[in-house]
């Protein structure tokens, strides 16, 4: 339009836009612009995919400070009385001594000790897991473990594998730490469901655990080790009842 205003020619327009525009120099010179278009489209998508993985990370990491907020220790309230010493003898006749005065004080460090039958109460016992079947209301004792894989969570279960809501950062909290430990970032396995572990390669182990079908192999750094061993000793330690 700009190029044959004000006279256009719908014959010129078929036969140099249109019947001879699948040329080499037409190619040619809508690359350059093609290629632009493309590159910025394809980091407004990487931009808008990575700003949705930080709100995911920062909402999990908000509800994982809620929770370990609200399952401390409050400050203890303890009451103390000081009783003021009694007066000189030579003063009793002529003033008298002061009644006791009570006041409050804050202790952080002092833990709360709360006469509750059983301290495992806290722990959660069932979680809700999707599957193409539908809806399943699960029992937590019976899961082997659980496991991140692109961004959604997954239960491993003897009914079979289960997609859940809660990440794993919540999950840790919530979970009996006698029994599930978190191998690494990505799984928390179920201690009563252990096969075995074994030395790997740089500084890796390898951790055998039920699954639906056969024993899973799961990845855990060297760093988790001791931690590992001293929770794998504490699991083992409980009365079978217990387990």
């Amino acid at each position: 339009m700009l190029r044959e205003f004000p006279h256009y020619s719908f014959n010129r327009y078929l036969d140099l836009y249109i019947l001879h525009g699948f040329t080499i120099e037409t190619y040619l010179l809508y690359l350059p612009f093609i290629i632009i278009l493309g590159y910025v489209l394809l980091n407004v998508s990487l931009v808008r995919d990575f700003l949705e993985v930080t709100n995911n990370q920062t909402h999990s990491q908000k509800q994982a400070i809620a929770l370990r907020r609200h399952s401390s220790p409050a400050a203890t309230v303890i009451k103390e009385t000081v009783v003021t010493p009694a007066p000189l003898k030579s003063f009793a006749e002529a003033v008298p001594a002061p009644e006791s005065e009570s006041f409050t004080t804050f202790s952080i460090n002092t833990p709360i000790t709360v006469s509750s039958p059983a301290s495992t109460d806290k722990y959660i016992k069932f979680i809700d897991g999707k599957a193409t079947t539908g809806e399943a209301f699960l029992r937590i004792d019976d899961c082997y473990f659980f496991e991140t894989v692109e961004e959604k969570y997954f239960v491993e279960h003897p009914k079979g594998r289960f997609q859940i809501s809660k990440p794993l950062a919540v999950l840790e909290l919530e979970l009996d730490p006698i029994h599930f430990f978190r191998i690494h970032r990505s799984c928390i396995i179920n201690m009563n469901h252990l096969n075995s572990y074994t030395y790997w390669e740089k500084g890796k182990y390898l951790v055998y655990v039920k699954g639906t079908n056969q024993a899973r192999e799961l990845v855990m750094p060297r760093t988790r080790l001791d931690a590992f061993k001293k929770s794998l000793s504490e699991n083992r330690s409980l009365p079978s009842k217990q387990l």
